[in-house]
């Protein structure tokens, strides 16, 4: 049975999907702490770190936003628009295509 770290390894399925992938020891742990409750059929609370990436995706927006409208309005109206309401709408369509091809595929 293949362990979920084994799949995220830059030699094998998300290494030849993405050029560069390097994955870290904390990624590893709660992959294979996520696949042993699912296989278990338990219950497992993870928190993972936020890291700069997220943390650029919602704060850069509202920083140009009051940059460029030098208001807090501007500011408000970008991080709504730019960071929240784009991640929902990414992560609804990322979802709904997923279960269109679960539907349909194979």
């Amino acid at each position: 049975m293949t362990r979920a770290s084994e799949l995220l390894n830059d030699a094998d399925h998300m290494g030849r999907l993405l050029e560069g992938y390097r994955p870290r020891e904390p990624q590893l742990r709660m992959a294979d702490a996520v696949d042993a409750a699912i296989r278990s059929h338990g219950t497992l609370l993870v928190e993972a770190e936020t890291g700069t990436g997220k943390t650029l995706a919602y704060l850069l927006p509202a920083l140009l936003g009051g940059l460029i409208t030098w208001s807090w309005q501007g500011a408000l109206l970008a991080f709504f628009w730019a960071s929240l309401v784009r991640v929902a709408l990414v992560h609804h369509v990322t979802w709904s295509i997923n279960s269109v091809c679960h539907v349909w595929g194979k």
